[in-house]
Order: C-alpha cells, then structure tokens, then sequence
C-alpha cells in the first residue's frame, strides 16, 4: 500500500483495477484534479494508520507509519499551493456575474414566447381532440411565426447563452468540489501532525 502511494506522487498516469479478474483501466487526471487524487490516496492513508499499529506486535511497522507521514508532509505543500493558485474559479465567477443577467433576461424573454405560443395552441386547438398524427403542429408554428418572425434569431441566441450559462455553472460547480475537496484533504493532514 505504502508503495503504491509513493507511485501516486511520482506518476502522473495511473491505471485503476476494474475488479479482480477485469483488469485495469487508466486514469486521467491533470492540473487540480490530479492535486485532488494525490491528497484524496494520500491523505486518505492516514485513516489506516490505527490498524498498522494493531500489528505492531507481529511486525515491525515504524517504517510504513514512517512511509505514510512523509509522503503526507511530501503533498501537503502542493494542497496548500494548490488552494492558494485555484485562480479559475475566481475567472469563472467573473465571468459567471458578467453572463448571468443577460441569460436571466433572455430566459425570460423564452418564458414569454412560451406563454404566446401556448395561447395559439389554445386557439387553433381549442376542444378539439386530435390524433397524434393529425395534431396542427405546423399551423401552430407557421401562426406563431407569422406573429413573431424575430423568434428564430432569438431563439439561436437564447440556445448559445444558454449553453455558455450551464457549461459554466458545471465547471465553477466542478471547480469547487474540487476546491473542498483539496481542503479537507490539506485540513485532514494538517490535523494528523498537529496531534
């Protein structure tokens, strides 16, 4: 095990055992992320820390407890460093505030031309009941265009702004997983050597 946390801080490619007849599969990880997997196994290690000291009768396990610590006191610097150079998630929030009016203005904008199309519905269909094959979708939309022939081009910019809206949500939502998750591994280090 300790050996295979040395590998973790020495390599930057991994491969996961899948099972234990399946094989293994790679792993890849860069920049935070790769930070994050290095503090998550190796700070992780300490959890097993109170069971190699069960066998201290049995075996000599000074080394391995010794192993473990350095390689903790090897990585807690670099979640340290890493929390301090997190630099994107500042970016993408930055970014988040600049985008967010005009997607909450062009989302509601949608919701009018929702409510506008639902009235033609209304109108052309009334109480009419229709096969799914007969059902007037396309006098539905000819009329609504006809009424609102601006709705094509806002339609384009709401899909693109919507689209940059939630990748974005996705990585400032990633980016701070990561970021808890590089602190409490820091943290969990931290404690150990202050004990």
């Amino acid at each position: 095990m300790v050996k295979g946390l040395e590998d973790i801080l020495a390599q930057d490619n991994f491969s996961i055992r899948k099972g234990r007849f399946m094989g293994y599969y790679p792993i890849d990880k860069k920049g935070h992320y790769l930070t994050e997997f290095r503090g998550e196994k190796v700070s992780g290690a300490l959890d097993f820390i109170d069971k190699i000291l069960e066998f201290k009768s049995i075996a000599s396990v000074t080394n391995f407890i010794k192993r473990i610590e350095a390689c903790c006191k090897k990585i807690q610097p670099i979640l340290a460093f890493e929390l301090v150079d997190i630099k994107e998630l500042a970016a993408f929030h930055s970014e988040m505030d600049a985008l967010r009016p005009k997607y909450l203005s062009l989302n509601s904008s949608n919701q009018v031309y929702s409510k506008k199309r639902q009235e033609i519905r209304a109108t052309i269909v009334g109480d009419t009941v229709f096969s799914a094959a007969e059902y007037p979708h396309k006098q539905i939309n000819d009329e609504f265009l006809a009424q609102h022939p601006e709705y094509p081009a806002f339609e384009l910019e709401f899909k693109v702004v919507s689209k940059a809206y939630f990748e974005l949500s996705k990585m400032i939502e990633n980016m701070e997983k990561v970021l808890r998750s590089i602190t409490n591994h820091n943290n969990k280090i931290i404690k150990h050597f202050g004990r």
